[in-house]
């Protein structure tokens, strides 16, 4: 499966802006984990790891991110710096988010709840588990 841009429902009226998405026509299914990341320094990444049993869907809630996606398909770079732009990242998929801005926060929204048994840390161990799925 592939990673994809997705456009969510934004709203503009005189006395401000505002968002809203529904779970399952985002992800396909219900939402069992909700992270944030934010106060990233300068030059460091996060994630930079693979989740085996999630798909996640990314929003730059302020700020920019960049984020790069690779999947058993392809490899796919992004950037964040809208909110009313998301990015689906199916389950087998390596994600690193880099580039944060001083003032960025980035939102996951996850099909599983969080289990580190099912995150690889390692490329190399990444690649061999999906040659041996594929």
């Amino acid at each position: 499966m592939k990673s994809y841009e997705i456009d969510m429902p934004c709203y503009s009226k005189a006395d401000g802006k505002f968002g809203t998405f529904e779970p399952p026509t985002i992800i396909g299914c219900q939402v069992n984990l909700i992270f944030y990341i934010f106060d990233v320094p300068e030059g460091e990444a996060r994630a930079n790891h693979a989740c085996m049993n999630s798909s996640i869907v990314f929003i730059a809630m302020a700020g920019e991110v960049s984020l790069s996606v690779e999947t058993d398909e392809e490899k796919k770079e992004y950037l964040l710096n809208n909110n009313s732009i998301a990015v689906f990242a199916p389950q087998t998929s390596w994600i690193k988010s880099y580039g944060f801005s001083k003032d960025a926060v980035l939102v996951g929204l996850s099909d599983r709840r969080y289990a580190d048994r099912y995150y690889i840390n390692d490329y190399g161990r990444y690649g061999e588990l999906l040659r041996e799925e594929y």
